[in-house]
């Protein structure tokens, strides 16, 4: 699982994104460079894992759940 991240910056956002899709993955996370990451202003992870299937797709899906029902808690807390 892969995340914005460079000697002279990083995605704060995108390290959440990856951590919590990767909680669902059991997948390591580690901030990179690659130009689909670096050239988006929108918080973007890559999923770099076999098989890309159904379940990978359907563990994806439950980490961004899983964030914005995190997300909504703090803000109601």
């Amino acid at each position: 699982m892969l995340y914005f991240e460079s000697s002279l910056s990083h995605s704060p956002a995108g390290k959440r994104l990856a951590t919590t899709i990767a909680e669902r993955l059991d997948l390591p996370i580690a901030g990179r460079t690659v130009p689909i990451l670096k050239d988006t202003r929108s918080p973007a992870v890559v999923i770099a894992t076999e098989p890309l299937d159904g379940k990978t797709g359907g563990a994806a899906a439950q980490g961004l759940i899983d964030l914005f029902a995190e997300e909504l808690d703090e803000q109601q807390s």
